[in-house]
């Protein structure tokens, strides 16, 4: 996909894809229509800064004798400057207990052709995607080659077109916008002056998801021209770029397949999924002055367990009822009376139009390569490929080695994979009338590779194995049981 295209317009189009949500054409009016005028006029904006407090919470009541709690204090303080394209986000974390991942702090800069992050992030990131090099300067600018650059949309060229465009680009999504009609009237209200809200109860989210779902199934081929007119995102070469080779009539075929599904297997549905998360909650409040722009968001999701229960049961056969034991936690008599989780984010935002902004990106750096080190990562992948590949064809002439795994009386296992390579592991095992049992976690990780579905701690060995199609063998003379592949 062409990411310049997508990022550029995400950056002077973000408040209005925001209210895509909240707006149908079956409710326009005076009200809706200010609205719109309004946030036309916001997001054409040449400088603006941004600060925005986000709280973030999930809390589940599963387990009679645990709860589960985390979430985050989010802080978001943002300067953008349209007309040379640059910016910098500052985003600080604050994890709401101890048992919150701590997310590290990030400060990034950018203007047409450059990146710059800060030390803590690129080396908290690098170790998950193999950067082994550590930076000691506060930032690190990233750098790219051409080809790498236009992708991401790091292109001066590009970025001065964009820009003496953008009017006409809002002006293009806020029509856009404007002609979905969900059939639903979205409950927008003007409070006073320039202030609009919005309130949905749990029955509305619901009816709303369901209606905006059947809209996008049915209307695919409207949002597709309006990522050719307006993003220049030709959809269908998307497809084929990413190496789907899909035409354009199997699409239609599979979107009025994924309506058919939606209308007889969820939509009737509905009904449970309110009464699961009966009392949920969205909210919103915008506010435009001359020169600022204030919005509120609180949206609260609360899921009651014990109903999801009633959801799922009503998806299965009699068979699979009879067979499967429903519930989110150990046996139904072991649950809470009330079992619930609940999701909640709220946000408060503030905006202002800053005609004397001035950015600056940070003067003393490290720099890391980027494309380099992505040239790097995807020649070792096709070594790594060239060699598996190398190694299946020698395993394939030599023949006669099968994954095999042996149990010794010492409570060892000796795997052989198909290669002949061995490697020697102590389990934990026991014997019970005559019957070799092997802790599930042992079996999972060092024996099958694979997560088991069986809640006992213990497994039978012999039973597990030839279920997945193994010959098993009890060699009497020497206490040791072995497992071969078929």
């Amino acid at each position: 996909m062409n990411f310049k295209k997508i990022a550029s317009s995400v950056l002077s189009g973000m408040m209005i894809f925001t209210s895509l949500a909240f707006y149908s054409s079956a409710n326009a009016d005076s009200a809706s229509d200010e609205y719109f005028e309004n946030l036309k006029r916001v997001s054409n904006w040449e400088k603006m800064e941004t600060q925005t407090n986000i709280k973030t919470g999930f809390d589940a009541n599963l387990d009679k004798d645990e709860k589960v709690s985390f979430g985050y204090d989010i802080e978001l303080n943002s300067k953008f400057d349209k007309s040379k394209m640059s910016g910098e986000l500052n985003a600080k974390f604050t994890p709401k207990n101890d048992k919150t991942p701590v997310i590290p702090e990030i400060k990034l800069y950018f203007d047409d052709k450059d990146i710059y992050v800060n030390k803590e992030l690129i080396n908290a990131v690098g170790g998950y995607i193999g950067i082994d090099k550590k930076f000691d300067r506060d930032f690190v600018k990233i750098e790219l080659n051409e080809k790498d650059s236009q992708k991401l949309g790091l292109n001066s060229k590009y970025m001065k077109n964009y820009y003496e465009n953008a009017p006409q680009l809002t002006e293009k999504m806020i029509n856009f916008i404007k002609s979905i009609d969900l059939g639903i009237d979205l409950g927008l209200t003007k409070k006073g002056e320039d202030t609009y809200s919005l309130t949905w109860d749990s029955d509305k989210i619901v009816d709303i998801t369901n209606a905006y779902f059947k809209y996008i199934f049915s209307n695919f081929e409207s949002f597709a021209k309006f990522y050719n007119d307006v993003l220049e995102i030709d959809v269908y070469e998307v497809y084929m770029d990413s190496g789907v080779k899909v035409s354009k009539e199997e699409i239609e075929k599979n979107m009025q397949e994924a309506l058919d599904t939606w209308k007889t297997k969820v939509e009737p549905m509905m009904p449970v999924i309110k009464e699961v998360i009966k009392g949920s909650k969205l909210s919103m409040e915008e506010a435009f002055g001359d020169d600022n722009y204030s919005a509120k968001i609180s949206l609260n999701i609360n899921i009651d367990v014990n109903k999801a229960d009633k959801l799922f049961n009503s998806t299965l056969t009699s068979t699979e009822k009879n067979n499967m034991s429903v519930g989110v936690v150990g046996k139904k008599d072991e649950k809470n009376s009330e079992q619930n989780i609940n999701i909640s984010l709220n946000s408060e935002q503030m905006s202002k139009n800053n005609t004397y902004l001035e950015l600056k990106v940070p003067s003393s750096y490290d720099t890391f390569n980027y494309s380099e080190f992505m040239a790097e990562k995807q020649k070792q992948i096709e070594e790594e490929l060239k060699k598996y590949e190398e190694e299946q064809k020698n395993a394939k002439q030599t023949g006669d080695d099968k994954y095999e795994i042996s149990i010794s009386p010492s409570k060892k296992i000796l795997v052989k994979n198909e290669y002949g390579e061995k490697s020697e592991t102590k389990i934990d095992c026991k014997v019970q009338n005559g019957v070799l049992y092997v802790k599930k976690s042992d079996l999972e990780e060092h024996i099958l590779h694979d997560v088991l579905d069986e809640k006992d701690e213990y497994l039978p060995f012999k039973k597990i194995m030839e279920e997945r199609e193994f010959d098993v063998v009890w060699n009497a003379k020497e206490h040791m049981i072995t497992a071969t592949m078929k």
